[in-house]
């Protein structure tokens, strides 16, 4: 038998469960369909689907390889998360785009055509020139310094630290 307690957080990780499969997909999914029955579609519309069906898509990887459900209170903030995104008013999901995920495409995109296009070509000796300067530098630092020191790093560089990420991998203090 049960504890009313245990009863009580199935029942609302069940709630929050369909909450979630209704907000995070049949409503974008139902949306989506609408969009393709209208005459003229706006940019606006194609880059709130888009991103948004980009973003869930990103956050049920995570959920199927176990990265995301060890976060406290994950199902609540992923309902809520989702329901910003696609919800009329706010459409969180512009916002994510052009305040987030578009700087960084259009940073990366020149260098990730060049690299698609020398694929195309079969042009592998055009990418391992440019990359293998930045894998001989990572070799030379884990010799001198270990593996730890990429860790050391990838960790404060995760947090936004470049200016001590260097001085990290390199095993000497930050002023």
């Amino acid at each position: 038998r049960t504890a009313p307690n245990d009863r009580a957080r199935k029942m609302l990780g069940l709630g929050l469960k369909i909450a979630g499969f209704g907000v995070g997909y049949c409503y974008p999914t139902y949306s989506a369909l609408k969009l393709l029955d209208r005459k003229v579609i706006g940019p606006e519309d194609v880059t709130l689907w888009l991103t948004y069906f980009m973003i869930a898509f990103t956050l049920a990887i995570g959920e199927a390889i176990g990265v995301v459900g060890w976060i406290p209170a994950y199902r609540i903030m992923k309902v809520l998360f989702c329901a910003w995104m696609v919800n009329p008013r706010f459409k969180g999901a512009i916002t994510l785009y052009k305040k987030g995920i578009q700087p960084i495409f259009h940073q990366l995109s020149p260098s990730i055509d060049k690299h698609a296009e020398n694929l195309k070509k079969g042009d592998f000796a055009a990418i391992q020139q440019e990359l293998g300067p930045q894998f001989a530098k990572v070799q030379e630092l884990v010799k001198k310094h270990g593996p730890e020191a990429i860790e050391r790093a990838m960790n404060l560089a995760g947090k936004g630290d470049k200016k001590n990420a260097a001085t990290a991998a390199n095993g000497t203090k930050a002023e």
